[in-house]
């Protein structure tokens, strides 16, 4: 019993692409991480200027400024760019 499940974890990591082959969820194990980190590399200012205005924005659409804008447009490039990250690599070992 413990000599299949060294057998196993030592297939895993010699033979990895055909175990990321056989089982395409394991690529969440570095896609997610990848996909973090991207997210904590938020510029400093971007950082700052969103939890500093987040209270000033409202329900209006009248009192949206440029700036807001701008900040829900360059933080949304973040997010989208970390489920790319995320589910690109699984999507490709999923339709092998």
């Amino acid at each position: 019993m413990l000599y299949r499940g060294f057998y196993k974890l030592r297939d895993m990591v010699l033979n990895p692409y055909r175990t990321i082959l056989n089982e395409p969820r394991y690529t969440f194990f570095f896609g997610v991480p990848l996909g973090l980190y991207y997210l904590t590399q938020l510029p400093r200012r971007l950082r700052n200027s969103l939890f500093s205005s987040y209270h000033h924005l409202s329900i209006s659409f009248d009192h949206v400024s440029d700036s807001a804008i701008k900040l829900v447009t360059a933080v949304d490039d973040y997010f989208v760019i970390f489920i790319v990250v995320a589910l690109i690599p699984f999507i490709i070992f999923f339709m092998k």
